[in-house]
């Protein structure tokens, strides 16, 4: 349920991307800047996450807060450098097109 959960919110981040609601590419940003280690790359999507449960900055960024209980906490799991690779790989698509009601009650305010 937890690989879920933070798929989920990885997912949301690349809409939210595409769309204009979050900085462009930021989650791949945070892959390129933190992959050394899959604790930093968790960390920094813990502090993206948390940012998005409340509104506040990010890095250089002011984010918006995103309501709905996605964000309610700011759990994250540690990705091996293959999977990072292939969530690399996924940011760089457009998800602008995606449907936002598959991500349940989760808007920003």
């Amino acid at each position: 349920m937890a690989i879920a959960k933070f798929l989920n919110r990885l997912v949301f981040c690349m809409f939210a991307s595409d769309v204009g609601l979050l900085p462009t590419n930021i989650v791949g940003t945070i892959i390129e800047n933190s992959r050394t280690t899959a604790r930093a790359t968790a960390e920094q999507f813990a502090g993206l996450f948390g940012a998005m449960a409340t509104g506040g900055a990010f890095g250089p960024f002011q984010v918006r807060h995103f309501n709905g209980g996605l964000f309610a906490d700011a759990e994250v799991i540690e990705v091996d450098s293959f999977s990072l690779a292939e969530i690399l790989a996924a940011d760089r698509e457009d998800w602008s097109d995606v449907e936002p009601s598959i991500f349940g009650r989760c808007s920003s305010g």
